[in-house]
Protein backbone atom coordinates (compact mmCIF):
# COMPACT_ATOMS: atom_id res chain seq x y z
CA UNK A 1 0.00 0.00 0.00
CA UNK A 2 0.65 3.56 -1.04
CA UNK A 3 1.46 5.52 2.05
CA UNK A 4 -0.95 7.53 2.58
CA UNK A 5 -0.24 11.30 2.49
CA UNK A 6 -1.74 14.95 3.48
CA UNK A 7 -4.42 15.93 1.23
CA UNK A 8 -3.44 19.05 -0.91
CA UNK A 9 -5.17 21.76 -0.14
CA UNK A 10 -6.97 23.03 -3.45
CA UNK A 11 -6.22 26.32 -4.18
CA UNK A 12 -8.97 29.63 -3.73
CA UNK A 13 -9.83 30.76 -7.15
CA UNK A 14 -8.84 34.14 -6.95
CA UNK A 15 -11.53 37.09 -7.15
CA UNK A 16 -11.82 39.01 -10.29
CA UNK A 17 -11.90 42.43 -10.09
CA UNK A 18 -13.97 44.41 -12.48
CA UNK A 19 -12.87 47.01 -13.98
CA UNK A 20 -15.10 50.29 -13.78
CA UNK A 21 -16.70 51.11 -16.63
CA UNK A 22 -15.08 54.20 -18.56
CA UNK A 23 -16.66 57.13 -17.73
CA UNK A 24 -19.12 58.68 -20.00
CA UNK A 25 -18.05 61.78 -22.09
CA UNK A 26 -19.92 65.07 -20.59
CA UNK A 27 -23.24 65.99 -22.51
CA UNK A 28 -22.42 69.41 -23.73
CA UNK A 29 -24.88 72.11 -22.80
CA UNK A 30 -27.52 73.35 -24.90
CA UNK A 31 -26.80 76.57 -26.41
CA UNK A 32 -29.64 79.14 -26.36
CA UNK A 33 -28.88 80.32 -29.67
CA UNK A 34 -30.22 76.63 -30.35
CA UNK A 35 -33.52 77.59 -28.12
CA UNK A 36 -36.58 78.82 -30.18
CA UNK A 37 -39.06 80.32 -27.82
CA UNK A 38 -42.96 80.33 -29.31
CA UNK A 39 -45.40 81.97 -27.70
CA UNK A 40 -48.85 82.26 -30.04
CA UNK A 41 -51.56 84.49 -29.27
CA UNK A 42 -55.19 85.86 -30.53
CA UNK A 43 -53.78 88.80 -32.00
CA UNK A 44 -49.83 88.26 -32.04
CA UNK A 45 -47.02 85.80 -32.53
CA UNK A 46 -44.29 86.13 -30.64
CA UNK A 47 -41.08 83.87 -30.97
CA UNK A 48 -37.52 84.24 -30.95
CA UNK A 49 -34.36 82.40 -29.78
CA UNK A 50 -33.47 82.10 -26.01
CA UNK A 51 -30.63 84.50 -26.20
CA UNK A 52 -32.34 87.30 -27.51
CA UNK A 53 -33.81 90.44 -25.34
CA UNK A 54 -36.70 90.50 -27.31
CA UNK A 55 -39.08 88.43 -29.72
CA UNK A 56 -39.84 89.43 -32.65
CA UNK A 57 -43.62 90.38 -32.88
CA UNK A 58 -46.15 90.01 -35.78
CA UNK A 59 -49.96 89.60 -36.28
CA UNK A 60 -50.86 86.04 -35.96
CA UNK A 61 -52.75 86.02 -39.02
CA UNK A 62 -52.75 84.46 -42.78
CA UNK A 63 -54.53 85.69 -46.01
CA UNK A 64 -55.45 83.02 -48.24
CA UNK A 65 -56.16 83.95 -51.72
CA UNK A 66 -59.75 82.39 -53.11
CA UNK A 67 -59.32 78.74 -54.96
CA UNK A 68 -62.60 79.70 -57.35
CA UNK A 69 -63.83 83.23 -58.68
CA UNK A 70 -67.15 84.42 -56.72
CA UNK A 71 -66.23 82.71 -53.57
CA UNK A 72 -67.70 83.32 -50.39
CA UNK A 73 -65.66 85.83 -48.35
CA UNK A 74 -64.44 84.65 -44.69
CA UNK A 75 -65.39 87.65 -42.57
CA UNK A 76 -63.28 88.02 -39.37
CA UNK A 77 -65.00 86.87 -36.02
CA UNK A 78 -62.87 88.25 -33.90
CA UNK A 79 -63.63 91.86 -34.67
CA UNK A 80 -67.87 91.19 -35.76
CA UNK A 81 -69.61 89.34 -32.57
CA UNK A 82 -72.60 88.65 -33.67
CA UNK A 83 -73.81 87.56 -30.62
CA UNK A 84 -73.80 90.88 -29.29
CA UNK A 85 -76.21 92.38 -32.13
CA UNK A 86 -79.37 91.58 -30.07
CA UNK A 87 -81.37 93.99 -28.14
CA UNK A 88 -81.20 91.94 -24.90
CA UNK A 89 -77.25 92.61 -25.30
CA UNK A 90 -78.11 96.24 -25.68
CA UNK A 91 -79.96 96.26 -22.77
CA UNK A 92 -77.60 94.34 -20.56
CA UNK A 93 -75.05 97.10 -21.83
CA UNK A 94 -77.08 99.61 -20.88
CA UNK A 95 -77.63 98.49 -17.66
CA UNK A 96 -73.88 97.86 -16.95
CA UNK A 97 -72.88 101.10 -17.84
CA UNK A 98 -75.81 102.59 -15.97
CA UNK A 99 -74.23 100.90 -12.71
CA UNK A 100 -70.29 101.87 -12.99
CA UNK A 101 -71.41 105.36 -13.26
CA UNK A 102 -73.94 104.91 -10.27
CA UNK A 103 -70.42 103.46 -8.56
CA UNK A 104 -68.02 105.81 -9.80
CA UNK A 105 -70.61 109.30 -8.73
CA UNK A 106 -70.84 107.32 -5.46
CA UNK A 107 -67.18 107.11 -4.49
CA UNK A 108 -66.04 110.24 -2.25
CA UNK A 109 -62.61 111.98 -3.35
CA UNK A 110 -59.61 112.26 -1.62
CA UNK A 111 -60.90 114.84 0.45
CA UNK A 112 -63.66 113.77 1.61
CA UNK A 113 -66.57 114.99 -0.37
CA UNK A 114 -69.07 113.70 -2.40
CA UNK A 115 -68.61 113.82 -6.67
CA UNK A 116 -70.76 116.13 -8.08
CA UNK A 117 -72.27 115.23 -11.46
CA UNK A 118 -71.14 117.30 -14.36
CA UNK A 119 -74.49 118.68 -16.37
CA UNK A 120 -74.97 117.92 -19.93
CA UNK A 121 -75.42 121.46 -20.83
CA UNK A 122 -71.24 122.39 -19.15
CA UNK A 123 -70.27 119.38 -21.35
CA UNK A 124 -71.97 120.51 -24.68
CA UNK A 125 -71.00 123.96 -24.03
CA UNK A 126 -67.27 122.82 -23.78
CA UNK A 127 -67.14 120.27 -26.61
CA UNK A 128 -68.20 123.58 -29.14
CA UNK A 129 -65.39 124.99 -27.99
CA UNK A 130 -63.16 122.64 -28.93
CA UNK A 131 -61.59 122.71 -32.45
CA UNK A 132 -61.07 119.32 -33.82
CA UNK A 133 -57.95 118.20 -35.50
CA UNK A 134 -57.16 116.90 -38.65
CA UNK A 135 -55.57 114.03 -39.71
CA UNK A 136 -53.71 114.20 -42.57
CA UNK A 137 -55.42 112.09 -45.78
CA UNK A 138 -51.54 110.60 -46.70
CA UNK A 139 -50.79 107.77 -44.05
CA UNK A 140 -48.15 106.78 -45.89
CA UNK A 141 -49.66 103.44 -45.90
CA UNK A 142 -50.10 101.04 -48.98
CA UNK A 143 -52.21 98.30 -49.70
CA UNK A 144 -50.15 95.14 -50.35
CA UNK A 145 -48.84 94.26 -53.58
CA UNK A 146 -51.00 91.18 -54.77
CA UNK A 147 -50.18 91.53 -58.69
CA UNK A 148 -48.26 88.03 -58.44
CA UNK A 149 -51.34 86.61 -56.32
CA UNK A 150 -49.74 84.41 -53.86
CA UNK A 151 -51.33 81.70 -52.34
CA UNK A 152 -50.96 83.28 -49.15
CA UNK A 153 -49.95 86.51 -47.57
CA UNK A 154 -48.17 86.26 -43.61
CA UNK A 155 -48.43 88.47 -40.84
CA UNK A 156 -48.31 92.26 -41.22
CA UNK A 157 -48.76 92.00 -45.34
CA UNK A 158 -51.79 90.35 -45.00
CA UNK A 159 -53.18 93.07 -42.79
CA UNK A 160 -53.09 95.91 -45.33
CA UNK A 161 -54.43 93.74 -48.35
CA UNK A 162 -57.28 95.56 -49.93
CA UNK A 163 -60.46 94.22 -49.76
CA UNK A 164 -60.97 94.01 -53.37
CA UNK A 165 -58.89 91.28 -53.70
CA UNK A 166 -60.09 87.94 -53.54
CA UNK A 167 -58.78 86.80 -50.57
CA UNK A 168 -60.05 85.10 -46.86
CA UNK A 169 -58.53 86.21 -43.62
CA UNK A 170 -57.92 83.34 -41.21
CA UNK A 171 -56.82 84.03 -37.53
CA UNK A 172 -55.61 80.73 -35.90
CA UNK A 173 -56.11 81.63 -32.41
CA UNK A 174 -59.23 83.09 -30.78
CA UNK A 175 -59.65 83.78 -27.18
CA UNK A 176 -56.50 82.49 -26.42
CA UNK A 177 -57.10 78.93 -27.83
CA UNK A 178 -57.33 77.13 -31.76
CA UNK A 179 -59.92 78.84 -33.41
CA UNK A 180 -61.89 75.84 -34.61
CA UNK A 181 -65.65 76.96 -35.84
CA UNK A 182 -67.93 76.07 -38.56
CA UNK A 183 -67.24 78.33 -41.09
CA UNK A 184 -64.22 78.06 -44.10
CA UNK A 185 -61.02 77.19 -42.81
CA UNK A 186 -62.56 76.50 -39.43
CA UNK A 187 -61.77 72.69 -39.29
CA UNK A 188 -58.88 71.45 -37.20
CA UNK A 189 -57.25 70.73 -39.74
CA UNK A 190 -56.88 73.80 -41.63
CA UNK A 191 -56.16 75.77 -38.47
CA UNK A 192 -53.04 73.75 -38.19
CA UNK A 193 -52.15 74.32 -41.18
CA UNK A 194 -52.56 77.74 -40.96
CA UNK A 195 -50.08 77.19 -38.23
CA UNK A 196 -47.93 75.35 -39.94
CA UNK A 197 -47.64 78.33 -42.73
CA UNK A 198 -47.30 81.37 -40.05
CA UNK A 199 -45.01 79.87 -37.93
CA UNK A 200 -41.94 78.50 -40.77
CA UNK A 201 -42.68 81.51 -42.92
CA UNK A 202 -41.93 83.87 -39.32
CA UNK A 203 -39.16 81.72 -38.50
CA UNK A 204 -37.52 81.47 -42.12
CA UNK A 205 -37.85 85.22 -42.71
CA UNK A 206 -37.25 86.40 -39.07
CA UNK A 207 -35.30 84.56 -37.57
CA UNK A 208 -33.29 83.31 -40.82
CA UNK A 209 -33.77 79.46 -39.72
CA UNK A 210 -34.52 77.07 -42.32
CA UNK A 211 -36.85 74.69 -41.88
CA UNK A 212 -34.48 71.90 -42.96
CA UNK A 213 -32.26 72.96 -40.27
CA UNK A 214 -34.84 73.00 -37.59
CA UNK A 215 -33.70 69.57 -36.37
CA UNK A 216 -30.83 71.18 -34.90
CA UNK A 217 -32.85 73.01 -32.46
CA UNK A 218 -34.84 72.97 -29.59
CA UNK A 219 -38.72 74.92 -29.25
CA UNK A 220 -40.52 75.43 -26.41
CA UNK A 221 -44.10 76.18 -26.96
CA UNK A 222 -46.02 78.64 -24.37
CA UNK A 223 -49.62 77.22 -23.65
CA UNK A 224 -52.17 78.86 -21.89
CA UNK A 225 -53.02 78.10 -18.00
CA UNK A 226 -56.38 75.97 -18.60
CA UNK A 227 -55.67 74.01 -22.03
CA UNK A 228 -57.27 71.78 -24.09
CA UNK A 229 -55.43 68.38 -24.04
CA UNK A 230 -55.60 66.72 -27.53
CA UNK A 231 -54.84 70.38 -28.93
CA UNK A 232 -51.43 70.34 -26.98
CA UNK A 233 -50.96 67.39 -28.79
CA UNK A 234 -51.74 68.51 -32.15
CA UNK A 235 -49.34 71.26 -31.59
CA UNK A 236 -46.55 69.14 -30.08
CA UNK A 237 -46.86 67.24 -33.75
CA UNK A 238 -46.92 70.45 -35.41
CA UNK A 239 -43.56 71.12 -33.91
CA UNK A 240 -41.68 67.54 -34.14
CA UNK A 241 -43.47 65.85 -37.01
CA UNK A 242 -44.49 68.92 -39.54
CA UNK A 243 -41.76 71.50 -38.52
CA UNK A 244 -39.02 68.73 -37.58
CA UNK A 245 -37.38 70.37 -34.19
CA UNK A 246 -35.23 67.95 -32.62
CA UNK A 247 -37.37 68.16 -29.20
CA UNK A 248 -39.68 70.46 -27.95
CA UNK A 249 -41.38 71.09 -24.52
CA UNK A 250 -44.59 73.24 -23.66
CA UNK A 251 -45.09 75.38 -20.56
CA UNK A 252 -47.74 77.15 -19.12
CA UNK A 253 -47.72 80.90 -19.77
CA UNK A 254 -47.92 82.01 -15.68
CA UNK A 255 -45.37 79.47 -14.99
CA UNK A 256 -42.96 81.08 -17.75
CA UNK A 257 -43.81 84.61 -16.28
CA UNK A 258 -42.68 83.85 -12.74
CA UNK A 259 -39.58 82.06 -13.98
CA UNK A 260 -38.37 85.23 -16.31
CA UNK A 261 -39.20 87.33 -13.24
CA UNK A 262 -36.94 84.92 -11.03
CA UNK A 263 -40.18 84.73 -8.95
CA UNK A 264 -40.44 81.83 -6.59
CA UNK A 265 -43.95 82.22 -5.90
CA UNK A 266 -46.77 85.19 -7.50
CA UNK A 267 -50.45 85.69 -8.91
CA UNK A 268 -50.35 86.10 -12.45
CA UNK A 269 -53.04 87.93 -14.33
CA UNK A 270 -52.05 88.06 -18.07
CA UNK A 271 -54.91 91.02 -19.85
CA UNK A 272 -54.65 89.54 -23.92
CA UNK A 273 -56.32 90.85 -26.53
CA UNK A 274 -59.68 88.02 -26.30
CA UNK A 275 -58.90 86.77 -22.86
CA UNK A 276 -57.96 87.38 -19.58
CA UNK A 277 -56.47 84.82 -17.35
CA UNK A 278 -55.61 84.37 -13.37
CA UNK A 279 -53.20 81.99 -12.05
CA UNK A 280 -51.13 81.25 -8.72
CA UNK A 281 -47.66 80.06 -9.61
CA UNK A 282 -45.84 78.37 -6.66
CA UNK A 283 -42.60 76.24 -6.97
CA UNK A 284 -42.76 76.51 -10.82
CA UNK A 285 -46.41 74.67 -10.75
CA UNK A 286 -49.81 76.84 -11.67
CA UNK A 287 -52.63 75.42 -8.92
CA UNK A 288 -55.35 74.40 -10.58
CA UNK A 289 -57.88 75.92 -8.54
CA UNK A 290 -57.02 79.12 -8.52
CA UNK A 291 -56.82 79.29 -12.50
CA UNK A 292 -59.18 81.48 -13.70
CA UNK A 293 -60.62 82.31 -17.86
CA UNK A 294 -62.24 85.25 -19.00
CA UNK A 295 -63.39 85.52 -22.65
CA UNK A 296 -62.59 88.96 -23.19
CA UNK A 297 -59.49 91.05 -23.11
CA UNK A 298 -58.10 94.33 -24.77
CA UNK A 299 -60.35 93.96 -27.44
CA UNK A 300 -63.88 93.87 -25.26
CA UNK A 301 -62.45 96.69 -23.70
CA UNK A 302 -62.24 98.90 -26.36
CA UNK A 303 -64.97 98.41 -28.17
CA UNK A 304 -66.69 98.94 -24.53
CA UNK A 305 -64.70 102.00 -24.04
CA UNK A 306 -66.54 103.02 -27.63
CA UNK A 307 -69.90 102.37 -26.26
CA UNK A 308 -69.02 104.85 -23.52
Amino acid sequence: MAPVGPTPKKEKPRPVVQQPPPPEPAPEPIQTTAIVVIHPGSAYLRLGRASDTVPVVIPHIIARRHKATGQHVQEDYTILRYETNHMACERNMEDGLRKIEQAIWGRVTSAGQRRLPTPPEQVSAYNATVIPQRLDDNSGLKWTNTQQTPEYVVGEEALYISPDDCYNFHRPYRCGMLNVHQGIGGSLTAVMEDLYVIWSTALEKHLEIPVKDLRHYRAVLLIPDIYHRPHIKELLSLLLNRLGFGAAIVIQESVCATFGSGLQSACVVDIGDQKTSISCVEDGLSHRNTRIRLSYGEIGRASCRERV
